[in-house]
């Protein structure tokens, strides 16, 4: 049997003419329809199972989570386990007044918890200890504090639980819809700017056999690192002419302590997954006992990094002849990237599509963003719009 990443190569999209850019928000990975690949080592065989999920939104984050893991759990044996810290569990629960079982199992009292805000309000109540301090955070006293330290480890606690998840569902997940539209992205003129840190879209677009995560991203890393143990040096690598341009980061981006140099680090094939061989952890070894650590960018007032990528970003856009943004609303937490739009000069004719369920509400903001009312609404999910490409697609 084929999995969504195994189709034909003759599998193809028609060519996209104008110079085209997408926006991807968390919407692009909501409506998931996902393929479980399981790996039997005795056998050698590799065997699939379909189902649908809802990929986890900032709010009830934990409910949507916790349905992806309870599905993987029944049909793959010796899966990992994700678990929230006893610490961090009690926080939110006393925060917000709900249950641990509301908090997972209650997907409308889950729904009480944005896990964007909840990461906000706690960094905000570390700078508050902070300046009462005198604004230094390697201030003796403050480090020895046990609200500061508890605080502290919230914070990493959360930030953990984040990247844990979406390499979970990155790992046993393949995306259908994702892979329609990686066939429909690598078959055209088109660049993509995603501010999800998953990588399903990126493990897609490797499956197509015309993308590579060593030269999709538009920046050259400091060193590649292959989780198979492949030495670098002799991986072939496949130049992609489309480019994935990730402001806030990816799980697959990793640092020194100092965050001086970027490393990537390349997920086990899709053939050799099993069990819990493979997956990403948050640290990462590259060898003579260095490690490296996972640099994603969660909300708050380090959001804007990777400033060659913004530059990037602002690049294409400004050459873009039309934009179609999916899943991608500038809410109250994305103030940073409106700001950022709002400095790019648009071209003037530049066409603008929504794809969102609720697309409608968001014209006057697109309006506003991208200087222009050559606007179309298309109030559909990200899986509406895959299955829409579908029909396009020549096989």
């Amino acid at each position: 049997m084929r999995g969504y990443g195994e189709q034909n190569e003759d599998v193809r999209v028609e060519k996209i003419d104008v110079n085209t850019v997408y926006i991807l928000g968390a919407g692009a990975s909501h409506d998931l329809n996902f393929r479980i690949g399981n790996l039997d080592a005795g056998y050698g065989t590799y065997t699939y199972k379909d189902f649908l999920v809802e990929g986890p939104l900032s709010s009830g984050y934990f409910y949507y989570f916790n349905q992806i893991l309870k599905t993987v759990k029944e049909n793959v044996p010796l899966c990992a386990s994700i678990t929230v810290s006893d610490k961090l569990l009690a926080y939110i629960c006393k925060k917000y007044g709900i249950t641990k079982d509301e908090l997972f199992e209650s997907k409308e009292l889950s729904q009480k918890v944005n896990i964007e805000n909840l990461y906000i309000d706690i960094e905000i109540a570390i700078d508050e200890m902070e300046l009462e301090r005198g604004g230094d955070p390697n201030d003796l006293s403050l480090l020895q504090d046990p609200q500061f330290i508890d605080l502290f480890v919230l914070h990493n606690d959360l930030k953990s639980y984040i990247f844990d998840t979406l390499s979970f569902i990155g790992y046993y997940c393949i995306s259908k819809f994702h892979h329609i539209f990686a066939e429909h992205i690598t078959n055209s003129n088109a660049n993509v700017i995603s501010f999800n840190w998953d990588t399903l879209l990126d493990e897609a677009m490797v499956n197509t056999k015309r993308w590579s995560y060593e030269t999709g991203y538009g920046f050259e890393f400091e060193k590649v690192l292959y989780k198979t143990g492949k030495d670098s040096e002799s991986a072939t690598k496949l130049e992609a002419t489309n480019i994935i341009l990730k402001p806030h980061g990816s799980i697959n981006w990793y640092s020194d302590r100092h965050k001086e140099k970027l490393y990537l680090i390349v997920p086990v094939e899709l053939r050799l997954r099993g069990g819990t061989f493979g997956q990403l952890r948050s640290c990462e070894s590259i060898g003579n006992d260095n490690h490296v650590f996972t640099y994603i960018i969660p909300p708050g007032k380090k959001r804007k990094q990777f400033p060659f990528v913004w530059e990037h970003m602002k690049d294409i856009l400004q050459k873009a002849d039309k934009i179609i943004s999916i899943g991608f609303s500038f809410n109250s937490n994305d103030s940073h990237v409106k700001d950022e739009f709002e400095t790019i000069c648009f071209k003037k004719d530049v066409a603008v599509e929504i794809i969102n369920p609720d697309g409608s509400e968001l014209l006057s903001i697109y309006e506003q963003v991208f200087k222009t009312k050559k606007i179309v609404v298309k109030n559909l999910s990200f899986a509406d719009y895959c299955n829409s490409l579908a029909a396009c697609i020549k096989v």
